[in-house]
């Protein structure tokens, strides 16, 4: 019996992922700190006022999160990016996706001085 459109899918997803564990180093989010040009905590916070008022549910949030970064990643300067390794606007799955976002937060991370990981 032949594979399923759903393994089929899992199976390229599980190749892009082990190609961007691989490549990590070259997903460049720009590794730019955070300074008083970039508000990243008055960001957050005005998130989570929102979340807080509208009274989102944690799946609603996640939801919500994971289309924010979807966008994100079809920019133009990040489709780029993104195609350079191998991966397509069809593939952006929201598993790919998140794996994606995993992976440009762990690069962010390690980019901050030891002090200011959270």
């Amino acid at each position: 019996m032949g594979a399923t459109k759903n393994e089929s899918t899992n199976e390229k997803n599980n190749l892009v992922f082990e190609q961007l564990k691989d490549k990590r180093q070259y997903i460049d989010i720009g590794k730019k700190k955070a300074t008083k040009d970039k508000p990243l905590d008055d960001i957050q916070n005005k998130v989570l006022s929102d979340c807080s008022t509208y009274m989102l549910t944690n799946e609603e949030i996640a939801a919500l999160l994971t289309s924010i970064m979807r966008n994100i990643m079809l920019q133009p300067h990040n489709e780029t990016l993104l195609q350079d390794q191998g991966i397509n606007r069809v593939d952006r799955n929201t598993q790919l996706v998140t794996e994606v976002q995993r992976v440009w937060t762990m690069s962010y991370l390690e980019s901050l001085p030891h002090d200011n990981k959270s």
